[in-house]
């Protein structure tokens, strides 16, 4: 039998250190969801728009101090509805005004 290279025959490399409070990175797959990613490894990546980084920021908040998420959440419903009542009227005093118009 013919000699193997050396590089076969070297040793393994070992496995990266790992340093007290570092967290891995690495994606882990989920054998259950057949292949697909984790639910885990999806808290590991950031939003990817604007939308995304929002509703993050505010479930994070909601975690931390609930009181102030629900009542950011009261105001802002507050403010559609407002918004909401004004477009009306304005449309309202603008039919108005057409009809009034020749």
């Amino acid at each position: 039998m013919p000699p193997r290279p050396a590089a076969a025959t070297a040793a393994a490399p070992a496995p990266p250190r790992r340093l007290p409070g570092v967290v891995s990175l690495r994606v882990r797959r989920d054998p259950r969801a057949g292949g697909a990613l984790s639910l885990e490894a999806g808290r590991d990546r950031g939003p990817r728009n604007l939308l995304g980084v929002l509703l993050d920021a505010y479930w994070t908040s909601l975690a931390d101090d609930p009181l102030s998420a629900l009542l950011f959440t009261a105001l802002t419903s507050l403010a559609g509805v407002l918004l909401f009542l004004l477009a009306h009227i304005a449309v309202y005093l603008l039919g108005q005004l057409m009809a009034v118009v020749p």
